[in-house]
C-alpha cells in the first residue's frame, strides 16, 4: 500500500552541487516507484545554527507517494549523500 510522505531536504546553497544533488534524489524517487505529487523550491535560506561548516542552506520540499517499505532505503541513500546538509521525511 502505498502512502503519502513530505521530505524537506537542505542541500549546499552552491548551485552546481544543488542541481546535481537534486537530480539524484528525484532518479532514486523514479526507482523507487514514487510518484512525485508536488515540488517547492523554497530557495537558499539562513540556518538557525552552523551545520557541517555551512550557515546557509537551499531548502527543497517534495510531496510524493511510495510504499512505506521504501522510506528506509530513501533515508539511507541521502544520509549517504555528504552534501545533504539536513533532510527530514515526513508521513502525510
Amino acid at each position: 500500500m502505498e502512502n503519502t510522505y513530505e521530505i524537506i531536504i537542505i542541500f549546499n546553497k552552491k548551485e552546481e552541487l544543488f542541481k546535481k544533488n537534486l537530480e539524484e534524489i528525484k532518479k532514486y524517487l523514479e526507482k523507487i516507484q514514487a510518484h512525485i505529487v508536488s515540488e517547492d523550491d523554497m530557495g537558499i535560506k539562513e540556518l538557525a545554527y552552523e551545520v557541517k561548516n555551512n550557515r546557509d542552506g537551499h531548502y527543497y520540499l517534495i510531496n510524493f507517494t511510495v510504499s512505506s517499505l521504501k522510506i528506509i532505503e530513501l533515508n539511507n541513500m541521502i544520509r549517504l549523500n555528504e552534501e545533504i546538509i539536513r533532510h527530514l521525511v515526513v508521513k502525510n
